[in-house]
């Protein structure tokens, strides 16, 4: 017997004795089989998992917020308390300490660096994710802290006192405009880069102070555009479980914001 003709069974019709051939069904597909009932329901109602902060609900969106500025506030804070200690502790000692010491500055620009990769990949893994970002966080801090205590504690604290001010408008502008800010991110990079190599080249050739004030007004208004740029990326293109990363992102934008205003304070207070 062929087969065909196993697969066929004779069932009784309405006419006894007159034979109906039913070939049976294939089986369901490996795939169907895995998928149980859901790989027959409709498509349309199954429930989309969120991938952008834009596309989830009201609830979600508040959360997010929450974490992301309360986790920047808390890098902020911190940062504050380690510089005004390296600033003003034993009578400003710290100073003469640190032009002993310059690799130490050094060594928390590295671990700065390593950690803020390795957050990276652990940005989703609780508790390592905090525990890299108190690294970051303490690294930052101290390297911040060393070069404002450099500078007179008057400009300081009118740099720190722009800073927050310009940040916080920035922030409120870029959050109530209906504007699409993602078209400005290939300038930002570019204008970034060309910062970095300005940098490696005042470390062998110093600038004057004309030159170094052009470029700290350059640098000031980049990352004037990064704040607007990040910010408008995290509220529209992050997922809701990327708040760490958002919060470094903005934390980032803050220091290097602050660094160029107090370049350029320094620059004008120079006689």
């Amino acid at each position: 017997m062929s087969k065909r003709e196993e697969d066929r069974r004779p069932l009784l019709s309405s006419r006894a004795g007159d034979p109906v051939d039913v070939v049976e069904a294939p089986p369901p597909s490996y795939r169907a089989h895995q998928a149980g009932e859901d790989y027959f329901a409709d498509p349309e109602s199954a429930v989309k998992p969120v991938v952008f902060l834009k596309d989830a609900g009201d609830e979600i969106r508040r959360g997010f917020i929450r974490k992301v500025y309360t986790i920047l506030a808390a890098q902020i804070g911190f940062s504050v308390l380690v510089g005004a200690m390296m600033m003003f502790a034993n009578g400003g000692s710290f100073k003469h300490w640190i032009a002993q010491n310059v690799w130490a500055f050094y060594v928390s620009m590295v671990v700065a660096f390593i950690s803020l990769i390795t957050l990276t990949f652990v940005k989703r893994q609780t508790p390592w994710n905090f525990v890299v970002l108190s690294v970051f966080t303490f690294c930052e801090a101290f390297t911040i802290g060393t070069a404002a205590s450099l500078y007179d504690s008057r400009v300081v604290l009118q740099a720190v006192i722009i800073t927050f001010g310009l940040f916080a408008l920035l922030t409120v502008f870029t959050i109530q405009s209906k504007y699409d800010f993602s078209g400005i991110g290939p300038f930002l990079y570019i204008s970034l880069f060309a910062l970095i190599i300005a940098g490696f080249v005042q470390v062998f050739l110093p600038f004057n102070r004309v030159a170094d004030l052009f470029i700290a007004v350059i640098g000031a208004l980049v990352f004037c555009g990064y704040t607007i740029f990040d910010t408008y990326m995290i509220l529209n293109r992050l997922s809701p479980e990327d708040y760490i990363m958002a919060a470094v992102e903005l934390y980032l934008d803050l220091l290097n914001l602050f660094l160029y205003i107090l370049r350029i304070l320094n620059d004008l207070n120079r006689e």
